[in-house]
């Protein structure tokens, strides 16, 4: 018998109480609704690595009702959250890596997040084609 149909044939308050166990294992982490992703390292084509913590697209509607496209990726950065020309340098760097996976797709948005590994603190630098299809970082 599968579990599907063994929760059927429970009354609708058992039903209702293994759903609320499945939801309170789920949001305390006991159980595995959403795995996090594993750090790996990214060698970028300048020749640096940095530590990759998440790269993943993502499909929304915005609050002007457009669907947008954005594709995510933050790593740790090495650089002080102060330092700003490093961190976008940087950023870029991380960019290059990507561009070629993000050109040509329906992503309009690209967010680049350096990390500080210490605090968690992140500064997210977008970048957005222009009508010509040139990516630049958004200001």
């Amino acid at each position: 018998m599968t579990i599907g149909r063994a929760v059927d044939n429970l009354d609708v308050g058992a039903q209702r109480i293994i759903a609320v166990v499945a939801l309170v294992l789920c949001a305390i982490g006991v159980t595995s609704c959403h795995k996090a992703r594993e750090p790996t390292t990214l060698s970028l084509p300048s020749g640096e690595r940095v530590t990759l913590v998440d790269a993943h697209g993502d499909y929304f509607i915005d609050v002007d009702h457009k669907q947008r496209h954005v594709y995510y990726v933050s790593y740790y950065t090495q650089h002080a959250m102060e330092d700003i020309p490093a961190l976008r340098q940087e950023a870029l760097r991380v960019w290059a890596a990507y561009k070629p996976q993000i050109v040509g797709t329906d992503y309009d948005t690209c967010v680049v997040t350096p990390i500080d590994a210490a605090s968690g603190a992140g500064r997210p630098i977008y970048l957005k084609p222009d009508a010509q299809g040139q990516w630049h970082v958004e200001r």
